[in-house]
This record gives structure tokens, sequence and C-alpha cells, in this order.
């Protein structure tokens, strides 16, 4: 199908499927848009298609992970690692 053929529909149907696993549709929709950026600049269409698609996206849910904030926890961190008397390839580890 040539690039200026293609419109939104076109793109949300394949996404579509994807949104059980949301990192790969956030991904796969980058790169399509990446494609529709090539493609405007050389002149071979107009506008992106995969831009009105983005917005039927669901918004990925952020995970935070725990992390050391005081000085003195860091700390005991570095001195346990230090002190870790595990095998050698464990210590050798980066």
């Amino acid at each position: 199908m040539p690039v200026k053929e293609i419109k939104s529909p076109d793109i949300q149907s394949p996404v579509k499927t994807l949104f059980t696993r949301l990192e790969t549709v956030h991904r796969v929709h980058s790169e399509i848009s990446a494609v529709f950026s090539y493609a405007i600049a050389h002149g071979f269409t107009d506008y992106d298609p995969a831009q009105a698609v983005a917005v039927q996206i669901p918004a990925q849910m952020v995970k935070h992970r725990a992390a050391l904030t005081e000085p003195k926890d860091v700390a005991q961190l570095l001195r346990d690692i230090y002190c870790y008397q595990g095998t050698y390839v464990v210590q050798c580890a980066p």
C-alpha cells in the first residue's frame, strides 16, 4: 500500500491487537510514526496518520522502584558489598 494512501484506521487495527502489551504497542507506534516522519521529510506524504492513533493508546503504568535516599543507608550498602564473602564470580560482577 502506498504511504500516501494509509489512513489512521489502517494503523489502529493492527496496533489495537497489542493493547494487552502496552510497552510493545508504544514501541510499535513510535516506529510507525518514525516511518511517517521520514515520508513527510522526503515528500511521500503530507501528514502522519499515526498521530491520531496515539491518543487511543492507553498510558503505561509507572512502576516506582525502591531506592536508598539516606546517605547512611547508601554507606551501609557499600560496606556490605565490600565485605561480601560469596563466590569469586559474584564478587567480580559490576
